[in-house]
């Protein structure tokens, strides 16, 4: 089928089979239950089922039924590879359906069956995990697989592969060792093998590793060596993934204008393949998190709501448990704490739940908005708030969340309208900084009393300077008691 759906590609059972399942219903031996896309979906009860596998075992047939269960499992998750990326979402909803299935699948081969065919199907398994979890769960059946696959050449890819989602897995919970040490072998097996393709998004995935490793020296390294290659290679969904964590190095290495370039390219590359969908979002994430660390925070709000959506639709939690932390750090900055304090608790909640870690870039500005709003509440008002939010259903607070970051964001936007600027374009946050300059504060002491980081405070001087065109803190403030803008 040229529609590429999930729904194209299983096979049609027989007008037998069929028949033998509504015979089988109707003697209540099978149920049946509507899934959301209106296909059916058949279970049986426990004691059945439990009577069915001792007829198994007492006729000899246990192992080729388990053995044909696991060859089932692999052929479904092997459909991926030929799944329309448009309908990936759809496909990963499809697979966590069956997720039973293949937890039960992977046990049988490992524990009692063939491992060859629990190696094969943890691999497969990889961009599901990657992007839904369970991620601990996960990361406990690539390491059983790779403990047996050995480095010889006929299971040197099988290997790579495994090793290719073990690090990405560790990324996803900020293992940064074990990320790097997975990342650095698969990359030398697909090099042995003279995969270019598997070589260059290896780098990228060495470049990750680094970054949360806390060293953007190598990670930069990494993706700038990447970045060329998978150019030549017409690899452009990876392409699009490198120019998003190279920015965000490039961010932090100073060069905000190359940065913002540099996302905005990638996300024109996603848009232009037609990937609406999870790799348009972390560009859109990226966006959002760039322009918090600028400072402009009713800027990121709309950059934040889009990336949510397409994360959540995916069922990408980390994604969307992330989003809808930047959406909250925007509320609290921008002078809403009792909705702060509501949504990071819900936020919170998630995130336990979820076992999601934080992204790195989120935990400074996470805690001090959190302390912040604590302090302007006072703790009986911040205790009341934080209750309310973490009683809050998940999808309510999700709509909560935004609702109130989009207010928050279009109030914040008539008040720097209509406040203190000059004919420089100070934005109302810049008015705000070089208020504390004309009181004599170092950057430190600019962060802490705006509730903001100091690499933020720095930038927003450095901004103030060049609008003013002052060379000195001391200038800047003389000019602004001066033309009385503060």
């Amino acid at each position: 089928d040229e529609d590429g759906s999930p729904s194209a590609l299983r096979p049609p059972p027989s007008a037998s089979v069929l028949d033998g399942i509504a015979a089988l219903v109707d003697s209540s031996l099978l149920t049946r239950a509507e899934q959301p896309d209106g296909e059916p979906r058949f279970g049986m009860l426990e004691t059945i089922r439990e009577y069915g596998l001792e007829q198994l075992a007492l006729h000899a047939e246990e192992e080729t039924a388990h053995r044909r269960h696991a060859l089932w499992c692999l052929e479904l998750v092997g459909r991926a590879e030929r799944t329309d990326p448009r309908h990936e979402g759809a496909f990963f909803d499809y697979l966590g359906t069956d997720y039973d299935n293949l937890r039960a699948a992977l046990a049988w081969s490992f524990d009692r069956g063939d491992a060859g065919v629990g190696c094969r199907l943890a691999a497969e398994i990889g961009e599901f995990w990657y992007v839904r979890g369970p991620f601990g769960e996960a990361r406990s059946w690539l390491a059983r697989a790779i403990a047996l696959v050995g480095c010889e050449a006929a299971s040197a890819e099988l290997r790579a592969r495994l090793l290719r989602w073990a690090s990405g897995l560790a990324h996803r919970q900020k293992d940064a060792d074990a990320a790097i040490a997975y990342a650095e072998e698969s990359l030398a097996i697909w090099r042995e093998l003279g995969e270019q393709v598997e070589e260059a998004q290896g780098l990228f995935r060495l470049g990750l590793a680094w970054h949360i490793k806390g060293n953007n020296a190598r990670a930069y390294a990494h993706f700038a060596e990447a970045l060329p290659l998978l150019r030549e290679l017409g690899d452009r969904g990876y392409t699009a993934f490198t120019l998003v964590n190279l920015a965000w190095v490039t961010h932090l290495r100073g060069d905000d204008d190359r940065a913002v370039s540099l996302l905005e390219e990638a996300l024109a590359i996603q848009r232009e393949i037609g990937n609406e969908d999870w790799g348009t979002a972390l560009c859109l994430g990226s966006l959002a998190a760039l322009m918090q660390d600028r400072g402009r925070y009713a800027c990121s709000v709309d950059y934040a709501v889009e990336a949510f959506r397409v994360f959540w639709a995916h069922g990408d939690r980390t994604g969307s448990v992330d989003c809808l932390s930047r959406l909250a750090i925007a509320i609290g900055i921008l002078g809403q704490p009792t909705e702060a304090a509501r949504c990071l608790a819900a936020i919170e909640r998630m995130r336990r739940e979820y076992g999601v870690v934080a992204d790195l870039s989120l935990r400074e500005p996470y805690d001090r908005v959190v302390s912040g709003t604590r302090a302007k509440l006072g703790d009986e008002g911040f205790a009341g708030a934080w209750d309310a939010g973490w009683a809050l259903p998940f999808e309510a607070a999700a709509d909560e969340t935004i609702a109130a970051a989009r207010l928050t964001a279009t109030a914040a936007g008539r008040e720097r309208a209509a406040g203190p600027a000059d004919d420089a374009g100070l934005t109302r946050r810049e008015v705000e900084v070089l208020r504390q300059l004309v009181e004599g504060r170092t950057d430190p002491e600019i962060a802490a009393a705006l509730f903001i980081s100091r690499h933020t405070a720095t930038n927003h001087v450095k901004s103030i300077l060049g609008k003013l065109g002052v060379p000195s803190r001391a200038a800047a403030a003389a000019y602004a008691v001066r033309h009385e803008l503060v």
